[in-house]
């Protein structure tokens, strides 16, 4: 199949990344060893329908997301660099060309029944070089920013250092602020709770939740961020964090009551109550409000929990954009005028963090004032439908 000339990558609609009712969910992460790269997949398919031969696979490498792709793909064997394949999806491991630093390197997806396009890409020349790589009880690399506290994990170096640092901080990050807040309330300074070292590739058990940052070279910036996790995560099990994470919903009087009442079981429950004119409404509302957040945290998880971030908070309202296009510098997400709502452009400015390359800060306006407030005012009222189609 020939791949066909297409658009750059920076016209590409990327709302396939977080549509749960897309085909396919790709997680992949850089591992630099030496001069060269290897780049570290996940794929699950989210449809029954189709399994990996459903699709043709092409590779190529381009200079800037200006570029325009599908001029020089190659095809790829895909199951050719398959690692394992799980109840979960397939681990590939697939090999960089090492004279191709500076470059973008682009995988496509094309279905061979129903012609959609699914593109997924890694610029090289990232600044976290990361040689550092965290295997689960599964002996399988983990491509996500988050692991469990529950199951001891193996630490190695693609560097084949001996001896490896931890730092461990324990702050519990606040939630994102409000699209129309121009002025951040901050977070707590980041202070380190802990430094212990790690023998590379020995199994480890990290108990302690939190974020950890990892490295062979304390005098470097370069490392591994990780989250650890309780073992429901991403979905949120205890009190305090189901209560946490109603920040978007509720007023503020409303959230302070439930952070501050002796029993907090019984004042979640009657606070569910107070708003909902049923209780089916309100089983509901809860059920839909909290899958939003499980999928915030499973699609947003970085140095903080993925419900937190800023994307995690808007996907949490506003749920899944119809529109998403990402260059070197920013993302934008555009949901389409509804019955109820205008269009909406959220934009999220990538910025340089040692712990993660997904951190992007949304650009806040006061002009999202009103239609955030009615986004919250359609869930309350149990018309949260078209918002999470």
């Amino acid at each position: 199949m020939d791949p066909g000339t297409a658009e750059s990558l920076a016209d590409q609609n990327l709302s396939y990344l977080y549509n749960r009712n897309s085909e396919m969910d790709i997680k992949c992460r850089l591992i630099y060893s030496g001069e060269s790269s290897e780049l570290l997949l996940h794929i699950k398919m989210r449809k029954d329908v189709y399994e990996m031969t459903d699709y043709y696979v092409f590779e190529e490498y381009v200079n800037s997301y200006s570029d325009k792709i599908g001029n020089t793909s190659d095809t790829v064997q895909i199951l050719d660099y398959i690692i394992k394949r799980t109840r979960g999806g397939f681990n590939f491991r697939i090999k960089v060309n090492p004279n191709l630093q500076n470059k973008i390197y682009v995988l496509h997806f094309a279905n061979r029944h129903n012609q959609k396009h699914y593109y997924y890409w890694v610029p090289l020349s990232n600044t976290r070089k990361s040689s550092i790589l965290i295997y689960d009880s599964e002996n399988l690399p983990v491509i996500r920013d988050w692991i469990s506290n529950e199951n001891p994990v193996n630490i190695v170096s693609t560097q084949k250092d001996s001896l490896l640092f931890a730092y461990h901080y324990q702050i519990d990050f606040e939630p994102a602020d409000p699209p129309m807040m121009t002025e951040s309330s901050g977070n707590a300074s980041l202070s380190i709770d802990s430094l212990f070292s790690v023998g590379a590739g020995n199994s480890i058990s990290l108990t302690s939740q939190g974020l950890y940052f990892i490295q062979s070279d304390t005098t470097s910036l370069h490392g591994l961020g990780i989250r650890v996790q309780n073992s429901y995560f991403p979905e949120l099990a205890h009190i305090n964090d189901l209560i946490n994470s109603l920040r978007y919903f509720s007023t503020r009087s409303e959230w302070d009551k439930l952070n501050t009442a002796i029993n907090k079981k019984d004042a979640l429950d009657n606070y569910w109550l107070s708003i909902f004119r049923s209780s089916e409404m309100a089983k509901s509302v809860i059920r839909n409000y909290f899958d939003q957040v499980e999928e915030a945290n499973s699609l947003f998880t970085n140095y903080k929990e993925g419900w937190k971030t800023d994307m995690g908070m808007v996907f949490i309202i506003m749920g899944p954009p119809d529109e998403v296009f990402r260059n070197q510098a920013k993302e934008e997400w555009i949901y389409q005028k509804t019955e109820d709502l205008p269009k909406m452009k959220f934009t999220f400015e990538k910025i340089n963090n040692i712990f993660t390359d997904n951190h992007y800060v949304l650009i806040r306006n006061a002009d999202y004032r009103n239609e955030w407030y009615r986004a919250i005012e359609m869930w309350r009222k149990g018309r949260y439908e078209t918002l999470i189609r």
